[in-house]
C-alpha cells in the first residue's frame, strides 16, 4: 500500500565535503574525501530517507520531473536501489537539474544550482499519479523552485485533499522572490515546515513566535519550523513547542532539514496506522515523539555526505538511545 508520495524537485547533487579552502582565481584546491554524485532534491531526499528509516517496498512513491538525459537516468536508478516507487516525468524541454555543492569543514554548504526540468513539472502529471494510488500523506517538497507547479500549487492540494491524504508542505525561498503562491495554498496544507528564515519572510514578520503565529491562522494544523543548531520550534492547536537539538558532529550538512521532514512524517504514519484516523489535534506526547524522531533523523544525516546516506534507522535509535532522554528535557509548552 503506498503511504506517502513525495512530489517536488529532484536535483541531481555534486558534493565536494570537507574541503580546507574553496580555491581562488587560478589555483586549485585538491578534495580530501573525492567529488562525489548523490541525489538531492527535497521529493528524492524525503523518499529515500523515509525507506532508510523503515518504510517497506510500495510504501514510498516519488514523483519529479528529470531530462532525458544521464543524471535522469541517475535518478531513475538511485531511487531504485532506494527501493522506492519512481513516477518520473522526461522532459525533453529541459536537462535534469544539477547542484554543484562546496561544503568547506566547519562552514555552511555553497550551492551552484541549475533548476533544469524542474522548472517544467506537470501538476497535472502529478495529480493523475495521487488518484491512481492516494497515500495517507503527499508531501510537496521544494515548492518555490517549480516555476509551472508553483502556480498551480493551491489546486494540488485541494484536489490532493479531496483524495483522504493529509498534505505536506515544504517550501524553499522562491526563485522569483515572490511568497504569494504558497500564500495562497497554505490553505489547503495540513502540515507546513520551513526554516525560521522562511518563516519571517513568508510572513513578514520579525519575531518567529509572530511569524508561527501567523502561519497557523493561514491553514495548517501544524507548523514546524527548524532553526538549526537551535532545534526545532512547532505550533499546533494554539500551543507553542520547542526542542533542543541533537548534538552531533556535522560532517555535510546538506539535507538535514528533508531528513527532519521524513522523521516527522514517519512517525506521523505510524499514528495514523494505529489509530486508523488521520487526524491532526495530536497531544503533547504525540508531537514531542514525532519532532524526536525528526530531530534525530536531521543530526543523523548531517554526520555523512550527502542528503541521505546516513539516515538510517540504526542511526536513529542510537542517537535517540544516547541524547534523547536529554534533548527532552528542553521541551517547552506555551500558549500561542
Amino acid at each position: 500500500m503506498n503511504k506517502v508520495t513525495c512530489a517536488g524537485i529532484l536535483v541531481a547533487d555534486l558534493i565536494a565535503a570537507d574541503l580546507p579552502r574553496v580555491s581562488p582565481p587560478g589555483d586549485i584546491t585538491f578534495t580530501p574525501r573525492g567529488i562525489g554524485i548523490h541525489i538531492g532534491g527535497h521529493a528524492a531526499n524525503v523518499s529515500a530517507d523515509l525507506m532508510g528509516l523503515g518504510m517497506k517496498r510500495g510504501e514510498v512513491n516519488c514523483i519529479g520531473a528529470v531530462g532525458k538525459d544521464i543524471f535522469g537516468s541517475f535518478f531513475e536508478q538511485a531511487l531504485a536501489r532506494s527501493r522506492v516507487t519512481t513516477r518520473l516525468q522526461w522532459t525533453s524541454g529541459a536537462l535534469t537539474s544539477v547542484d554543484l555543492i562546496l561544503v568547506v569543514k566547519g562552514e555552511d554548504r555553497r550551492y551552484h544550482c541549475h533548476m533544469g526540468a524542474n522548472s517544467l513539472l506537470d501538476p497535472d502529471f502529478v495529480l493523475r499519479s495521487v488518484r491512481r494510488d492516494p497515500p495517507l500523506v503527499f508531501y510537496a517538497g521544494g515548492a518555490g523552485l517549480m516555476s509551472g507547479f508553483d502556480r498551480h500549487l493551491a489546486r494540488v492540494l485541494k484536489e490532493v485533499k479531496k483524495l483522504g491524504p493529509v498534505t505536506f508542505v515544504d517550501p524553499v525561498r522562491p526563485h522569483d522572490g515572490s511568497w504569494d503562491f504558497l500564500r495562497q495554498a497554505l490553505k489547503w496544507t495540513d502540515i507546513f515546515h520551513c526554516n525560521d528564515l522562511e518563516a519571517k519572510s513568508l510572513t513578514e514578520q520579525a519575531e518567529l513566535k509572530d511569524a508561527v503565529r501567523s502561519l497557523l491562522r493561514s491553514g495548517p494544523k501544524i507548523v514546524l519550523v527548524s532553526q538549526g543548531k537551535d532545534g526545532v520550534t512547532a505550533a499546533v492547536s494554539g500551543r507553542l513547542v520547542s526542542l533542543a537539538a541533537f548534538r552531533v558532529e556535522t560532517l555535510d550538512p546538506t539535507g538535514a532539514g528533508d531528513a527532519f521532514c521524513a522523521g516527522f512524517i514517519r512517525q506521523a504514519v505510524k499514528k495514523f496506522v494505529r489509530s486508523g484516523s488521520r487526524r491532526l489535534d495530536w497531544r503533547d506526547s504525540d508531537l514531542a515523539e514525532a519532532l524526536l524522531e525528526a530531530e534525530a533523523a536531521g543530526a543523523a544525516c548531517v554526520t555523512g555526505i550527502g542528503t541521505t546516506s546516513a539516515v538510517t534507522a540504526g542511526n536513529v535509535r542510537r542517537l535517540v538511545a544516547a541524547q534523547g532522554a536529554e534533548v527532552l528535557k528542553s521541551l517547552k509548552i506555551e500558549p500561542l
